[in-house]
């Protein structure tokens, strides 16, 4: 009862009650199979005072999974945590017909609702084409479930193997299969293999970067422009990294011709794959694009008046947004003068007391033993957040900034991936073991809202958080926390 009827609805409300005060949010789900019944977690995302953050706002266990069905369970659940579809920006699922399908589907029943929304669909140009070439390079590891992240791993071990590999099995003589024969004994094969090497690096490294926890639709833009041109380089310069070139240098013309041929036509095919997932959003995402810079000062009033249009946004007063679009850039300005780094305010802003922030901002100094996070303590690279950047900028502003704040939670509201929905799933299966198989749905719902959304404070600091709540205390001693059970929603 305390977890369910206390503690998980009080984390659940900090949650909503962040989204209240940002104004916007989007709204993902996912859904995993749990013997008879499916298990759907929903999510949200939203620009806090802190920069974006993600919640889990319900977990239900319902056996369907029609459109209406899905329809009606949303909305169930927006209703009963008091958000507002118009505040809502995006939807993000899976790419399916239930979901995003043209005639009848969750994003049509919501569109009918809210006509701006946009489809917050993943952005999987890249997964969705390792999945597809993975089937053709599964005997490589044969006892490991090869997906679109292994595949580079699985490549790169092998070439670091090659000659052992091919020690043994040539041989092995006449014992030796004659297809892996010609494949340890052929310059192509040596050669294939640095080539994927070299281009899947890339391709993981953009994959990376794209289920980032801090990446948002505002970096869409830019990571996949950065990955497209990079691949046409190599194309027009037939570069497809020095061992694979210097491997073909080696080999007769015809055959180096067509290898080389071979190559180009998969990194086109990888390009083309790219263009028809992103190309269909690709101005919304270049508009948005403005907000993933941190040169907040270069940003154009031309640039923002067109993400205000591409976004559709309402209630926005142009002339007011102007005005704090140039309070803003000063505040910038002002802040790069100063004798501390943009990077190690915002850390600060980040992790310290804000009264003491202002009063050191006001006399210039802030200690450098108060800038360390724990995402440098395990080396995190000294990078400035945008969305981290805005907020602070929102924060250090001596005035309201209502129309540019609204703008701005808008666009960070939007996901990136349904990264976040997938990594409930991981904690879902940690937390409903075979050994706690009996537990309820509804102690497994609070249980992950508890885990999730306390995630940005320590042990210590949620224990000491709970003690000096002297509200929830006394619902915890109460009789109330038998009198609220968590609702389970359902279809009537």
């Amino acid at each position: 009862s305390i977890a369910c009827d206390v503690l998980s609805p009080y984390f659940a409300k900090k949650v909503v009650d962040d989204i209240l005060k940002s104004g916007y949010y989007s709204l993902a789900y996912d859904a995993t199979n749990r013997g008879n019944s499916k298990v759907f977690p929903f999510v949200v995302q939203y620009f806090s005072t802190k920069g974006v953050k993600q919640g889990l706002i319900e977990v239900i266990e319902y056996p369907g999974e029609t459109v209406d069905e899905l329809f009606q369970n949303a909305c169930e659940v927006l209703k009963s945590n008091g958000l507002s579809i118009e505040r809502l920006t995006a939807l993000g699922a899976d790419n399916t017909n239930v979901n995003f399908g043209a005639n009848h589907s969750l994003y049509t029943l919501f569109q009918n609702v809210k006509p701006s929304l946009i489809k917050a669909k993943r952005i999987e140009a890249l997964k969705s084409y390792f999945e597809f070439v993975e089937l053709d390079y599964v005997v490589l590891l044969q006892h490991i479930k090869i997906r679109w992240l292994s595949l580079f791993n699985s490549i790169e071990r092998l070439v670091k193997v090659f000659p052992a590999i091919g020690t043994y099995f040539l041989n092995l003589g006449e014992d030796c299969p004659t297809i892996l024969n010609i494949f340890f004994t052929s310059d192509e094969a040596i050669c294939t293999l640095y080539f994927l090497e070299n281009v899947l690096f890339e391709m993981q490294r953009c994959a990376l970067q794209v289920q980032h926890h801090r990446m948002t639709a505002v970096d869409v833009h830019r990571i996949i422009t950065s990955i497209v041109n990079k691949l046409k380089k190599r194309v027009a310069d037939k570069y497809y990294g020095h061992l694979a070139r210097t491997t073909l240098k080696k080999m007769s013309k015809a055959d180096a011709e067509k290898l080389d041929k071979s190559f180009e036509n998969f990194i086109n095919k990888i390009l083309d794959y790219i263009h028809r997932y992103f190309d269909a959003n690709a101005n919304l995402y270049e508009k948005l694009s403005i907000f993933g810079n941190i040169s907040i000062d270069l940003i154009s009033w031309n640039d923002v008046e067109q993400c205000v249009q591409a976004i559709q946004i309402e209630n926005i007063n142009m002339d007011k947004l102007y005005d704090e679009l140039y309070d803003i850039q000063s505040t910038y300005i002002e802040l790069k003068k100063k004798s501390v780094s943009v990077h190690e305010q915002i850390q600060s802003f980040l992790g310290k007391d804000k009264q003491k922030i202002k009063n050191d901002m006001n006399q210039q100094e802030i200690d450098d033993d108060e800038m360390t996070t724990e995402e440098e303590e395990i080396d995190e690279p000294k990078r400035i957040y945008p969305d981290q950047l805005w907020a602070y900028l929102f924060y250090v502003h001596e005035n309201q900034t209502p129309n540019l704040t609204q703008l701005v939670s808008f666009c960070f509201s939007i996901p990136i991936s349904n990264g976040y929905c997938e990594g409930v799933f991981n904690q879902l299966k940690q937390t409903w073991t075979n050994t706690r198989h009996k537990m309820s749905p509804e102690l497994i719902s609070a249980e992950l809202k508890i885990r999730l959304n306390s995630t940005n404070i320590t042990c210590e600091q949620f224990y000491n958080s709970i003690l000096s709540n002297t509200e929830l205390l006394k619902t915890v001693r109460s009789q109330q926390k038998y009198k609220h059970k968590a609702k389970k929603l359902s279809i009537d």
